[in-house]
């Protein structure tokens, strides 16, 4: 009987860290594993294709953990692709796979969940994924939520706060540079209506500084200007500490 496991949260959660060594457990049970990324998502790792035309690259995380994978284009190209090189790899082999990782699932078209289903329970695969839950405007990513219900298990991870500290960030905070000040970079959040896959070689430097930065943020540091969202405010009049002890209210405001 085939099992998807999911790993989901915002940016610096350790998605990948958890997805890598849920497939390296695996490796060392002596099961057969076939991991996958989207080829855009080149921010750490060269490609190279193989004498077979499939292209080779890894996925590493921010403390240097690092698994080999095979990149794909992120459309019914690539759905196509993982399908190729799942059965050209048990052919080479002569015998099954035992298991398929999928990294940065919610950069997949839909069809991604049709395939995940079809590995995992019309072939008997263990299917492993990891992705983004929601994106810098702190929507729902792409496919993500229907890959958590056809899951049999998912993995809610959670980031810092790099603005206050709070240990349960769920939000991914999109900054894009607005100017250079005394020689330092000055950034806002983004607006809504910016494009909303922005990775890798899309982040293009503006004199030495990254166009747009990424930061995990608490729902109450999380900015969207001029989205009408629900913030957390504290009933306490201090300031946002991470102090996840103190009591909440819901309010509605435009920011």
């Amino acid at each position: 009987m085939g099992y998807i496991t999911g790993y989901v949260g915002n940016m610096f959660s350790g998605k990948s860290e958890d997805f890598i060594r849920h497939l390296v457990r695996l490796k060392i049970a002596g099961l057969e594993v076939l991991v996958f990324k989207p080829v855009i998502d080149d921010r750490y790792s060269g490609f190279a294709k193989n004498d077979n035309g499939f292209v080779e690259s890894t996925i590493d995380t921010h403390s240097g953990s690092k698994l080999e994978c095979f990149a794909v284009d992120t459309g019914m190209k690539g759905i196509d692709e993982i399908k190729k090189i799942v059965d050209f790899e048990e052919r080479q082999k002569g015998k099954k796979i035992d298991a398929i990782g999928i990294d940065e699932a919610n950069f997949f078209v839909p069809d991604i969940r049709q395939l995940i289903e079809r590995l995992a329970y019309s072939e008997n695969r263990e299917v492993v994924w990891a992705g983004l839950d929601t994106d810098f405007r702190g929507e729902p990513f792409g496919v993500v939520p229907e890959l958590l219900a056809i899951s049999n298990e998912h993995h809610k991870l959670y980031a810092v706060c790099m603005k206050c500290g709070n240990r349960h960030a769920t939000r991914s905070q999109r900054l894009d540079l607005i100017e250079i000040k005394d020689n330092k970079p000055v950034y806002k959040p983004s607006l809504p209506d910016a494009k909303q896959i922005l990775v890798g070689t899309d982040l293009a430097r503006s004199k030495g500084f990254p166009q747009s930065i990424y930061e995990s943020r608490c729902v109450r540091c999380h900015e969207v200007t001029g989205k009408n969202k629900a913030t957390l405010l504290r009933n306490s009049s201090k300031s946002c500490d991470g102090n996840n002890n103190m009591s909440y209210t819901f309010h509605y405001k435009n920011i």
